[in-house]
């Protein structure tokens, strides 16, 4: 559609010069001067325009960036401090076994956002959105290990149960700490002291 237009512009524009050069001689070079003077004013306020969109886009972005740097740094920051705390509890089974488990959910809302955003390279969206993959991982056992914790002691593989999830979610926090320490290093972020509450 918009070389349909440019090519009607062209169409008049020499339509009327040729009309000029016919029937109005003097007139031409007047003609041309105020044709290329419109051609050149259209051209520099569209080439400024883009410009300054260009230049805005790229402001917005690089702030969207810094601002999603500094979120991640939180909340990466928050995730570390939990999965570096020592264990939560302990449970005590019927053949008086104990079990340190660790009951907590995590949150990842930052990774999926910054890593949906476009913002960021390839490989550290990626990872952002794996490692929020992995959280809500975490989280779906973590209510698995509560279901089991809340289940009757007296259940068969009542212990079995306990120890596969607390087992599970070691591994879990293992991997998860691995995620956490290679987007820190490879994407700078900072890392602040968290508390727990």
């Amino acid at each position: 559609m918009k070389y349909i237009s440019l090519a009607i512009g062209i169409t008049i524009l020499l339509a009327y010069s040729m009309a000029l050069w016919k029937w109005k001689r003097s007139e031409i070079l007047p003609w041309f001067h105020t044709a290329c003077a419109t051609v050149a004013s259209i051209l520099i306020g569209a080439f400024t325009a883009i410009a300054l969109f260009d230049y805005q886009e790229s402001s917005k972005q690089e702030a969207d960036r810094a601002r999603y740097h500094a979120l991640l740094s939180v909340e990466i920051s928050g995730i570390r401090a939990h999965l570096l705390k020592p264990t939560g509890a302990t449970v005590e089974l019927d053949n008086l076994e104990n079990i340190d488990i660790r009951v907590m959910h995590l949150r990842a809302e930052v990774l999926r956002d910054a890593g949906r955003s476009g913002l960021f390279d390839i490989q550290q969206s990626q990872q952002m959105l794996e490692l929020a993959q992995s959280v809500e991982a975490w989280n779906m056992k973590t209510e698995g290990l509560i279901g089991a914790l809340n289940a009757q002691s007296g259940q068969p593989q009542y212990g079995a149960r306990i120890r596969w999830y607390s087992s599970n979610l070691e591994s879990s926090r293992e991997g998860l700490l691995e995620g956490v320490r290679w987007l820190s290093q490879n994407m700078e972020l900072e890392n602040y002291p968290a508390k727990m509450y």
